[in-house]
């Protein structure tokens, strides 16, 4: 399944903020799932300097990404797909087992 990172904003963020967002997209994103849609959470970061926010997912279209991102109140700058290493992929895996 492709991979794909949101970038948005967060004025003043924190580490409250962060894991707030994180929450909203990992809630909307297992909704989207009981739904029967094709997506997952995987992880969100914070660039406190320049008040960016990545959250990262895999999903079957940039569009259900963005639906996910409106649906947590995300406000979504952009989508673009992302290449992950695959040994990383793989240690996920095996820690969500």
């Amino acid at each position: 399944m492709p991979s794909y990172l949101v970038e948005s904003y967060l004025a003043a963020g924190g580490s409250e903020e962060l894991e707030a967002a994180a929450a909203r997209a990992h809630e909307a994103a297992r909704v989207l799932s009981a739904r029967g849609r094709r997506v997952r959470y995987l992880r969100s970061a914070l660039l406190p300097g320049d008040e960016l926010c990545l959250h990262l997912f895999e999903a079957d279209s940039a569009a259900l990404v963005s639906e996910l991102s409106e649906l947590a109140g995300i406000t979504a700058e952009r989508v673009v797909e992302a290449v992950l290493d695959p040994a990383s992929r793989d240690r996920q895996s095996k820690e969500e087992s």
